[in-house]
């Protein structure tokens, strides 16, 4: 099992191989970030390291320059790459759950494959597991387990009325937002998903109103 910091420089480096190949993609569109081309990712994800690593050490991070967006994210970066090894795991969870399914947003809009594994989706599943969690019960709605691979969640109680399984991939995407209603409910759920799609509105997510992308699984 890798570190959060390992995995986070693994998405960094993807990237920016990914961003670069594509000379800069700029004016390439992000279907999954409405409004945004590609240097507007990169310069998200530059800005949140530069956040996360100011309240990590308590000093003001170096200045961005914003000539090369990839230049300055991987400068802040690998600043932040040491002080989250220096702290261990949970640290940066969200912070590799964000940047991952970034990632997979970079790869869609540059018609790029999905990687049916990779060592950032258990930071994914932990951010994104612990939110639907709480939105299951918050919204009042009854458990149901979460299945991929051999991993399972038993979210919302503990006495679930169904179940859903579903590739690393399609997960992630469903819960990170990135999927429609009507594409959730074609994962292989064990009873009528309609009372949990609601649950997938939660924290900063919105499931589209029409599809950003096709289902790969």
């Amino acid at each position: 099992m890798t570190g959060e910091h390992e995995d986070y420089r693994q998405v960094r480096l993807n990237i920016t191989e990914l961003v670069r190949g594509a000379g800069g993609a700029a004016g390439v569109p992000v279907p999954a970030c409405p409004g945004w081309a590609v240097p507007d990712l990169v310069r998200h994800l530059t800005e949140i390291a530069h956040l996360v690593l100011g309240k990590l050490t308590g000093r003001r991070p170096p200045d961005l320059g914003g000539a090369d967006l990839l230049r300055d994210w991987d400068e802040v970066a690998t600043m932040l790459e040491e002080v989250l090894a220096e702290r261990g795991g949970g640290t940066g969870t969200q912070l590799v759950a964000d940047a991952v399914v970034h990632e997979l947003d970079l790869r869609c809009a540059l018609a790029e494959p999905l990687p049916a594994r990779h060592p950032a989706y258990a930071c994914a599943f932990r951010f994104g597991m612990a939110g639907m969690d709480r939105s299951i019960r918050e919204k009042g709605l009854p458990a149901v387990t979460f299945t991929t691979g051999e991993e399972s969640w038993l979210l919302g109680g503990d006495d679930p009325v169904a179940s859903v399984r579903a590739e690393p991939v399609d997960l992630i995407r469903s819960l990170s937002g990135r999927r429609t209603h009507a594409q959730i409910a074609r994962l292989s759920w064990s009873a009528d998903p309609a009372p949990w799609l609601p649950a997938f509105t939660w924290g900063p997510f919105t499931p589209p109103g029409s599809p950003v992308e096709e289902m790969f699984r």
